[in-house]
């Protein structure tokens, strides 16, 4: 199993929480993307969504990330996808160590990713938890 383990550098933020971003988007016959999930592949809530700057395919979504949280990543050329879902299996410092899921996680998780790389030039979060209106920090 050791093997498969790849590993993510974090981005860590102003409170000491280890994240992720939610990033990507699509070219003309290219795309990628990277959505960060919980436990069963459903939207975490973020910290920071950026709304202003340099958008375009870049990092949207700052997302907080624990043990046993999924990381869904899409490359795409032309009409085909190559998708790979990975669980955070240890954080340490500023490095997350992932290793490939076996187990099926919320559908809507990679469709989202899928959609996040054909999305031209991309400018917003596809796959986080809507904050009730009123409840922000």
């Amino acid at each position: 199993m050791e093997n498969n383990m790849n590993m993510y550098q974090l981005e860590i933020s102003r409170s000491g929480i280890p994240c992720l971003w939610e990033s990507g988007g699509g070219y003309t016959n290219t795309g990628e993307a990277q959505i960060i999930t919980d436990k069963q592949g459903y939207p975490k809530r973020a910290l920071h969504v950026r709304t202003y700057g340099d958008l375009a395919c870049k990092e949207h979504a700052l997302i907080p990330i624990e043990v046993g949280d999924h990381v869904v990543t899409v490359d795409r050329h032309r009409d085909k996808i190559a998708v790979q879902v990975e669980r955070i299996v240890s954080i340490e410092g500023e490095t997350a160590t992932v290793v490939p899921e076996t187990a099926p996680i919320c559908d809507g998780a990679i469709w989202a990713a899928a959609e996040k790389s054909e999305d031209y030039h991309c400018r917003t979060a596809y796959y986080i938890q809507a904050v009730p209106r009123g409840a922000e920090e």
